[in-house]
């Protein structure tokens, strides 16, 4: 998080014609190195800079398309942004196993570089991107994730990523295990219970840790990132 606002921070001085190339330059030289995850944060600073631009070159827009036009054009937009959308999701449920054999993938997993590492990751990456770059783009997209919900979750989602793998690992699974051997696995309706009070543990603690690290360690480090950022600025002038 300090790392990432600190390269944000240094890209804010650019214009935004030479800001949003270094961009595009990053999430290219990253793709090479086969880092999917160094893919999303930068495609995250490219789509928030694009929107940034959409809202500044709204408000500065005259009013010169008729009535008709206008209507048409916006239905059109909306159109293409929720095919978009709709692409992001099916690229996000890529096939965890077998995917190279499941109908409407075979493509598609044909396409991903020998240098990617972990090739699971390529396309819903992808897909993260156009559903946050349609969504961006889109008032009717934007109003499933205008609720209290949508927003909190927003709000955690960074340490939501950084918890949820040692809190699946280390509740998550060990809850289930325990489970088994004391119900066994005799029935399809005991393997779910276990399988759902276990999926229940995980989703309440992955929250509940995310709050707290949210509000203990991330929230902390971008204040004093931007502490470091206002004395380097100082001492420039």
């Amino acid at each position: 998080s300090l790392i990432l606002y600190l390269t944000q921070a240094g890209l804010s001085h650019l214009q935004t014609k030479f800001r949003m190339a270094i961009l595009v330059f990053l999430i290219v030289w990253v793709h090479q190195m086969g880092r999917w995850e160094m893919i999303l944060f930068y495609g995250g600073f490219l789509c928030a800079e694009l929107d940034f631009h959409r809202s500044a070159s709204a408000a500065s827009a005259l009013p010169t398309t008729t009535a008709a036009t206008k209507p048409r054009n916006s239905k059109l937009k909306t159109v293409f942004y929720f095919l978009v959308f709709l692409l992001g999701i099916y690229l996000g449920c890529q096939p965890m196993k077998s995917a190279s054999k499941t109908p409407g993938w075979t493509t598609l997993v044909s396409m991903i570089p020998d240098h990617i590492g972990n090739p699971k990751r390529y396309w819903p990456g992808w897909g993260a991107i156009m559903l946050v770059w349609s969504t961006s783009c889109s008032k009717l997209l934007q109003r499933c994730f205008d609720n209290r919900v949508a927003q909190y979750l927003g709000y955690i989602s960074f340490s939501l990523y950084i918890v949820h793998g040692a809190v699946t690992h280390v509740i998550g699974y060990p809850l289930m295990n325990i489970l088994d051997g004391l119900l066994g696995r005799d029935s399809a309706g005991v393997v779910a219970f276990s399988f759902g009070v276990g999926s229940f543990a995980t989703l309440f603690f992955t929250v509940w840790f995310a709050d707290i690290f949210t509000r203990a360690v991330d929230e902390p480090s971008v204040k004093f990132a931007r502490w470091v950022e206002m004395k380097c600025n100082a001492s420039l002038q």
